[in-house]
């Protein structure tokens, strides 16, 4: 038996108030819900007008004030933006992330209507450091603009494609926006070393963004490099051998992460660096 629900009280037209059976509050969405349920206290809620049943968390006044002023079809483009970005990232999101990319993409079209640009600060970064939320950012886009009439560009690709990324991180919203402010000063640092051709274009570069991203986000989030025989001290000592110049720009780099950021960088770490270095500074000779 599908779960009940018990009416407790109108938001506006389009969600209310109820009790589950054990008396915790829900918000109940679904158009016209708050017009045609029997709105007397505790009385069963009709199953076939609920859409969408939310969890309250956190502020609940403040999800009242914002479902008051928020129009049902921002509502229903929410929900096809999460059913997108679902299947594009094989993930769920939760009832929290739903309300905060409401309340954004409202405002943002608010700021819009009043003749407000939208610049993000983050835009570059976003679109080198997370390229693949941005891409399905740009993609829900073209959905907003098309079902608000509206006319959002990158910058606003940007702001979601950093509400996704915050969703799908172990990270919170400050500690994403510290890994990107790191990645950027570690690209300039080793964009500055000899002999290092950085091509955004190539696969090699995005093999080198992506480990030292992966790399950040384990030491931003305590985890210990896994030490596991992964790689032996003789295949270690081989790479050393084979590739000294290399492993001397990947030493720079392990001292630059511990000068600038105060993270501790294994002798290991400095291998992998290593073997992502030897193609770009091969690709230059080319």
């Amino acid at each position: 038996m599908s779960q009940q629900y018990y009416y407790y009280k109108t938001i506006n037209n389009n969600a209310i108030i109820a009790l589950n059976k054990h008396k915790h509050e829900t918000i109940l969405f679904g158009k016209g819900i708050g017009i045609k349920c029997n709105r007397t206290l505790n009385s069963l809620v009709d199953s076939s007008l609920i859409e969408r049943v939310f969890v309250a968390q956190g502020n609940f006044s403040y999800l009242e004030q914002l479902l008051q002023e928020i129009p049902y079809e921002y509502f229903d483009l929410v929900k096809d933006i999460l059913e997108v970005a679902s299947q594009r990232f094989n993930q769920d999101f939760t009832d929290t992330f739903y309300f905060a990319l409401l309340d954004h993409i409202y405002f943002a079209q608010k700021m819009l209507q009043e003749g407000q640009s939208i610049i993000n600060p983050l835009l570059s970064e976003i679109k080198m450091f997370h390229h693949r939320e941005f891409d399905v950012a740009m993609e829900i886009i073209q959905l907003i603009n098309q079902r608000l009439h509206t006319h959002f560009d990158q910058n606003e690709a940007a702001y979601i494609a950093f509400h996704f990324v915050t969703a799908m991180s172990n990270l919170n919203q400050s500690q994403n926006k510290k890994l990107i402010a790191m990645l950027n000063e570690t690209l300039r640092f080793i964009s500055s070393l000899e002999n290092i051709n950085l091509d955004e274009n190539s696969y090699y570069y995005g093999r080198l963004i992506s480990h030292i991203k992966y790399f950040l986000i384990r030491k931003l989030e305590n985890k210990a490099f896994e030490e596991k025989e992964v790689m032996s001290p003789s295949m270690m000592e081989s790479i050393c051998q084979s590739h000294s110049y290399e492993w001397k720009l990947a030493e720079k780099i392990k001292d630059f992460f511990e000068h600038e950021f105060q993270l501790k960088v294994s002798q290991q770490e400095c291998a992998y660096l290593t073997l992502h270095i030897v193609p770009i500074i091969s690709r230059k000779g080319e």
